[in-house]
Parts: structure tokens; sequence; C-alpha cells
């Protein structure tokens, strides 16, 4: 069921049977007030497990869902009374899987503000962000121990949540997202450091006793580079192919999946190339 909530903004929730909120990329947070009508619009990707949210016929979010069910029937529900729904329309759309990727924030390419733009350069995919909270899962790709290496060009400081964009690694689930699955992030943070955080199901930690300070200013490339130690949780940190300094990562996720995380538009990620 999505709508309005209690506190103003464009979300939805789930039964089956328990409550859970489906607000991982929820829209207009706080501002939807009482009182005033809205046009709102849904877009259900029941293939890849996506809604994607508009608001007055602008795309706002696009949420991965946390639970799948199988069902098609449709009603309304009302929590206050003297609620009106006005304009009820249906359109069915068919979907396919996309084998390479799974975007479990942001949306494929295409989609106006959200996901990812891919194309192709020299037989290489280049990878731009096109909204503020973008992660794409690699479906063929698996690493437990290795090397991640990638070109990257962030463009500013306009971080959605302050953390790191860069390459997802070790994650336990291709459904990794902010509140699912355990898994690492590595690139650069909004105060030019080379850094590494990890994600615990939700819970968020800076893996940084070791990293690389003031070292990647904005709207500049460079090449990223770690080397990763499965066995004993380490990853040594190399910028344009110089060595750095080597981290002790804080917990061990057990996972092998791959991916791109980007919390602003325009970030460029390219030659990607990962070695068991």
């Amino acid at each position: 069921m999505f709508g309005r909530c209690p506190w103003g903004s464009m979300t939805g929730f789930s039964k089956d049977p328990s409550f859970m909120w489906e607000d991982n990329q929820k829209a207009l947070v706080n501002q939807i007030s009482v009182g005033k009508k809205q046009h709102y619009k849904y877009i259900y990707d029941n293939i890849n497990h996506y809604v994607y949210m508009y608001v007055n016929d602008n795309l706002l979010a696009c949420s991965s869902l946390r639970r799948k069910f199988n069902g098609q029937n449709i009603g309304l529900y009302f929590a206050s009374k003297d609620t009106i729904i006005s304009s009820l329309s249906f359109k069915e759309e068919k979907f396919t899987k996309d084998d390479k990727y799974n975007f479990t924030c942001g949306g494929k390419t295409g989609w106006d503000k959200t996901g990812w733009d891919i194309s192709l350069k020299d037989n290489q995919e280049v990878f731009v962000s096109k909204g503020s909270n973008s992660i794409l899962m690699f479906n063929d790709i698996t690493l437990q121990g290795g090397t991640i290496e990638f070109e990257m060009l962030v463009p500013d400081n306009n971080y959605l949540y302050s953390v790191a964009i860069g390459v997802i690694f070790g994650a336990d689930t291709l459904d990794a997202e902010h509140n699912t699955g355990k898994w690492y992030c590595v690139g650069r943070d909004k105060w030019d450091d080379f850094v590494c955080f990890s994600k615990d199901n939700g819970l968020f930690k800076w893996e940084d006793s070791n990293k690389v300070a003031s070292s990647v200013i904005a709207n500049q490339t460079y090449t990223y580079k770690i080397v990763w130690d499965y066995e004993n949780d380490t990853i040594d940190y190399y910028l344009n192919n110089e060595y750095k300094s080597t981290q002790k990562l804080s917990f061990h996720t057990g996972g092998k999946y791959v991916g791109l995380y980007s919390e602003t538009s325009g970030v460029i990620i390219s030659n990607l190339k990962i070695n068991k």
C-alpha cells in the first residue's frame, strides 16, 4: 500500500501479516500538508521489484520493495475520515528482467532523474549516476578477496547522506541497499578522503582508521584501487597506482556481491576491473 503517511511523506507499507514500512526511498519527506489535493502516480515493476513514485507528474523516488507478493487485487485504504480519492485510473505495463544489473535504489537508466546511465566507451562500460541516491548491483560479478580498480569523478560535495561514493563489495545479498544486507563501500567522501564504510543491515560505520585523507578533490578523475584480503579482513589502498595504506575492516561480511553506490548526480565510474 502506498500513499501519504501521518508525517506528511509519500511512502508505503506492507503487511504479511506483520507491518513493515516500505520507505527506504520515500518521496516528499514531511512536505505533503493536510487539506491539499495532490496528484499521485505509482509505477509498479513486478519483475525487478521496484515502485516509482510521482507527485504532480514529477518522478521523485524509486523504491526497491522489501517484500515480494504475487497478488493482483487492488483496493483503497483509509485511516482518517473525510479522505477524498478521485480520478483513479490503472494501466497495465509489462516489464522484463534485467539479467546483468540489479538496481536496488534509484531505478534503471531511462527513468528521468533516477538510476544510472550506462554506456560503452572503447568496449568498457561507463556508469553515470542520474540521481542523489543510486545503488546498482552486478548480477554476474562475485568476489571474496582480490583486487578492485576503477576510475571515478565525483562532480561536487552535495552528498545526500554524507558518506562515501564508490564501489560496493562484500555484499551478502544482490538486494543490498541502506537497510538490507551487510556490505562495504570504498571510494570518496565529501571531505576529499579515499575511504571505506560498512553497512550492517542499516547500521553505518566508517572504516577510516587508515583512510587516505585529503587526497581526492571534487571534479577530478582518479584511479582508485584496493586489494581485499578476505580471510584477514583488510584492504590495501592504492591511489593512481601508488600504495597508500592498509585498513583493518571492523567486521566480516561473508558476502561476495559487487555494486556501485552514489548519492549525488553526475558521478562517473569507468574502467572497473575486478580480479580474484
